[in-house]
């Protein structure tokens, strides 16, 4: 509980700029945040899952964890913390990194992207992240004014040239070929042979 000076420090700042202070520091309401301006009109239902995922991926972007998988049913947000909320975040407070986001399908990898514009072109992520600003737009690289970068691509897409400060994978198998073994060590192979090399810190 805040002591009475405390909050009375807090009261004499806008709402407005409590908020910003909060989607700036604080990823699981950025991602709530974010769900909002993909989803608008859809209720935002708050899970301990959501808390959980969206604090491990925050602790991916100040370096503290440097390997994270995630395990969960499909439609539980997975996409929209870990593709869509934490390039938006990371490059808001980092504008000059370069994120790197891998989907099985060069489609859901545009759709990512698509969501992702949505959330920094918002008048409020852009009161959030005055610094973190677009020069150039394409379907598959967004680069901020600071020359940083997000770059979709999918698991058959060339990465000849590229690389990233933060590496995504987002679905690497479709649902139909989970159970292929030759399939999920192509895989593999691919993720050892080519995306491993593309970490600029490795």
């Amino acid at each position: 509980m805040h002591s009475a000076p405390a909050a009375g420090r807090l009261a004499e700042y806008s709402p407005q700029i409590v908020l910003q202070a909060l989607l700036a520091n604080n990823l699981t309401s950025f991602t709530e945040f974010a769900f909002d301006v993909v989803r608008p009109g859809v209720i935002f239902k708050p899970n301990w899952h959501f808390e959980a995922v969206t604090h491990k991926l925050s602790q991916v972007a100040s370096g503290e964890v440097r390997r994270l998988i995630i395990t969960l049913p499909p439609r539980t947000l997975k996409s929209l913390c870990a593709s869509v909320a934490l390039p938006a975040w990371f490059l808001g407070r980092y504008p000059w990194e370069r994120v790197l986001v891998v989907s099985y399908s060069e489609i859901l990898a545009r759709t990512h992207a698509n969501d992702f514009r949505l959330v920094v072109n918002d008048p409020i992520y852009q009161a959030t992240f005055p610094a973190m600003r677009l020069a150039r737009d394409t379907d598959r690289e967004i680069i901020t004014t600071k020359r940083g970068k997000r770059i979709a691509t999918s698991i058959d897409g060339t990465l000849t040239g590229l690389g990233g400060n933060l590496i995504i994978i987002d679905d690497p198998l479709k649902l139909g070929d989970a159970m292929s073994e030759a399939v999920r060590a192509r895989v593999i192979e691919w993720y050892r042979s080519t995306l491993l090399s593309r970490a600029d810190d490795k």
